[in-house]
């Protein structure tokens, strides 16, 4: 791949000789993902391809000899996986996400030479655990949401499609109401829209056990938010522990992360801290519509980019986040590895108004709220220096904030005195807890 990471390609070489070539290329305007999924079929000649030319993941066929055969999958959704390649029936089973709901994994099937696609899974709910039967007549899967608890079911596939999918018995169910049974609230399932008022944002919203929807309550939004890895996943949700303290706690996947397509993740391209914070200032504004959430008392805490998104969360909006804490934040994205922030915002002599306009350090004096850093001070990912320019600029500009240091702590501070520093933080400024 080039620096700029908007081409790739794959290329084929003789061991022999070191003579190579490329098989094919990947062109992106944006950034190009650089591991796609790529299997080679029982030849050895041809091959599946992950390529995200139209916007979304899909599978193509190409041969070594003769370039591309066929496009396999198509749709306005991204594939997620390959669950089974069945060259003796020509047919590649694999997941996408096709739902209704645009992360919910679907079981499809579809012909090695592109026809006859087919989503096989029923209803709008997180499918997994799949078994195929070895003549491709009947499948199980396992399906559940963040507010149903899992159930496994066999299904039997027409051979008509027209048909469809018969549902044929159900193998195995779980306990009606597993939160009510231990005396918990049951997770919601969270539908909101995204600053630019149109996108749908996911998110997950936790109770205390003991929720009265006529009182107000505190709001902690737990973030992450950043490219290559999504918080949200439709499956069963458990309890948040921590909500016993009397809180609401919401956890969001903002646009720029991944699985939505090229347009969702692309989203906050050569400006990351906008889109993606954003997003979680107006998810934030739209809860707080509700009777029972206290928009005077919402806090945001995060760890390595939700570091950062805490800091800068707070920075841009001051009047939605009034408590943070920040676990090894990358204050100002010049300070982070050139293959990952190149990837998302081009170099600093490219794009200078990105790096500054979402620089921790250049905005620092921004800080209204109450701030708490967490860092470990043998930290080789996010390294310590990116604490220190935020500390030097809010000491130079007299601006209160709070630290802990934990000396023989890389980036993953595992301390328990992290978790109790953290909390009592936060509890003492949402005004639950006087004394910590």
């Amino acid at each position: 791949t080039n620096r700029r990471q908007d081409t790739l390609d794959l290329m084929m070489a003789d061991p022999a000789t070191g003579a190579s070539r490329a098989v094919l290329t990947e062109k992106q305007p944006n950034w190009q993902k650089n591991s796609p999924d790529f299997r080679f079929l029982k030849d050895g000649r041809r091959f599946l391809w992950e390529s995200e030319a139209t916007g979304f993941a899909q599978y193509q066929l190409w041969s070594l000899d003769h370039g591309k055969i066929c496009d396999l999958t198509r749709g306005d959704y991204p594939i997620e996986s390959i669950v089974r390649v069945d060259e003796d029936h020509g047919e590649l089973w694999y997941v996408a996400r096709s739902s209704a709901t645009k992360i919910n994994p679907q079981l499809h099937r579809v012909k090695l030479d592109g026809s006859g696609q087919r989503r096989l899974t029923p209803d709008d709910l997180h499918w997994s655990g799949f078994r195929i039967a070895g003549d491709g007549s009947a499948f199980v899967a396992t399906g559940e949401f963040v507010d149903r608890p899992p159930s496994t079911h066999l299904f039997r596939i027409d051979a008509d499609p027209a048909k469809g999918v018969t549902q044929v018995a159900t193998l195995a169910e779980s306990e009606s109401d597993p939160w009510g049974k231990i005396g918990v609230q049951k997770p919601e399932f969270l539908r909101l829209k995204a600053a630019d008022g149109e996108t749908e944002l996911y998110g997950v919203l936790y109770k205390p056990s003991d929720f009265d929807p006529t009182k107000k309550y505190p709001l902690v939004v737990s973030a992450y938010g950043g490219p290559a890895f999504a918080m949200i996943s439709s499956r069963t949700q458990g309890l948040r522990a921590e909500t016993e303290f009397g809180i609401l706690l919401m956890t969001l996947d903002n646009r720029g992360t991944p699985g939505r397509g090229k347009k969702f993740e692309d989203a906050n391209y050569l400006s990351l801290g906008e889109e993606d914070c954003d997003d979680q200032a107006a998810a934030v504004t739209q809860l707080a519509e509700r009777p029972y959430v206290d928009a005077n008392r919402v806090a945001i805490t995060g760890h390595s980019y939700g570091g950062f998104m805490t800091i800068i969360a707070m920075l841009r909006h001051p009047e939605v986040f009034r408590v943070g804490v920040a676990g090894a934040p990358p204050t100002d994205w010049r300070n982070y590895d050139t293959i990952y922030t190149e990837r998302y915002m081009r170099t600093p002599q490219e794009n200078p108004e990105g790096y500054d306009n979402f620089s921790c350090v250049k905005l620092a004096d921004r800080l209204k709220g109450k701030l708490l850093l967490q860092q470990g001070m043998v930290d080789d990912n996010v390294h310590p220096n990116n604490t220190w320019q935020l500390v030097q600029e809010l000491q130079s500009k007299d601006i209160p904030f709070e630290m802990m240091l934990f000396p023989r702590a890389d980036h993953g501070i595992f301390s328990p005195a992290a978790e109790s520093t953290k909390w009592s933080f936060l509890l003492k400024h949402l005004g639950l807890m006087a004394n910590p």
